[in-house]
C-alpha cells in the first residue's frame, strides 16, 4: 500500500513538474501569480535516478513552497478555460488539495529530511564504522 501510493505521490508530482516545465506560458503566469501573492516562488525539478534522496527532497520542498501558489493558479485555470488542459488540471486540483495526498506529502518530506541527513553523513570521507549507530539513532 505504502508503495503504491507513493507511486501515486510521484505521478502527481509529475504532473505538475512537466505542466510548468514544458510550458514557459504557464511558469510565467505562475510567477505572477507568486508576485501578487507576495511569495517567494521554488523552482519545481524533477525527481533525478542519481542522487535520489537529494532530488525528491528538493522537489518536495518545492511543492509544499508553492503550494498555494500552484493551487490558486489552478484553480484560475479550471475556472477559465474548457480545454482538455483545464480537465487535466482539475484532476491534479483534486489530488492536491485531498487530505490523504497532504499528510503522505508532509510525511516524506520529513522522511526524506532524516534519510537525506542519513545519506550525507554515509557520503562523508572520514566515516568511522564506530560513528555509525550513534547517527543511526
Amino acid at each position: 500500500f505504502v508503495t503504491q501510493y507513493l507511486c501515486f505521490l510521484f505521478f502527481y508530482f509529475k504532473g505538475v513538474f512537466s505542466f510548468y516545465h514544458y510550458s514557459p506560458k504557464q511558469g510565467r503566469e505562475l510567477s505572477k501569480i507568486a508576485t501578487e501573492l507576495d511569495q517567494q516562488l521554488a523552482h519545481f525539478g524533477g525527481i533525478q535516478h542519481i542522487r535520489w534522496v537529494a532530488s525528491q527532497s528538493r522537489a518536495l520542498k518545492a511543492l509544499i513552497n508553492n503550494y498555494a501558489i500552484t493551487c490558486t493558479h489552478f484553480e484560475y485555470i479550471a475556472a477559465n478555460s474548457t480545454t482538455t488542459q483545464a480537465s487535466k488540471v482539475r484532476g491534479l486540483l483534486t489530488r492536491l488539495k485531498s487530505p490523504k495526498f497532504l499528510t503522505y506529502l508532509l510525511f516524506m518530506m520529513d522522511f526524506t529530511t532524516l534519510i537525506g541527513g542519513l545519506s550525507e553523513f554515509f557520503q562523508t570521507a572520514d566515516l568511522m564504522l564506530m560513528d555509525i549507530p550513534i547517527q543511526v539513532q
